[in-house]
């Protein structure tokens, strides 16, 4: 009789223990897709207000150049900027790795 108490305590938990996983698996589903949905909610009500503040005219500061136009020599000075950080290897010069890496250090 106490090998079938047993057995039954067994399962009772392997049913609570699925019961409890299926239960927080559906309110973490319920918690991405709510903040999910008002996310979504929150872009398309600023990208409505965007749109009619640009038709209406009042978007904007003054002196401000349109955003069709492009300043070519800020996105050059930009880019110039970002090439020089994507060349930078602090590690090339005498360092901590130099003499762990020496083909990474020498390229």
């Amino acid at each position: 009789m106490e090998d079938r108490e047993g057995k039954n305590k067994f399962w009772k938990g392997i049913l609570i223990g699925a019961l409890a996983t299926a239960l927080f698996g559906l309110i973490a589903v319920t918690a991405a897709a709510g903040i999910w949905i008002m996310g979504r909610m929150t872009a398309n009500q600023l990208g409505a207000a965007s749109l009619a503040e640009n038709e209406n005219g009042d978007g904007g500061e003054e002196g401000t150049e349109s955003p069709e136009t492009l300043d070519m020599s800020r996105i050059g000075t930009k880019l110039t900027y970002m090439e020089s950080l994507r060349r930078f290897r602090p590690w090339h010069r005498e360092g901590p790795f130099h003499s762990i890496m020496p083909a990474i250090c020498s390229r």
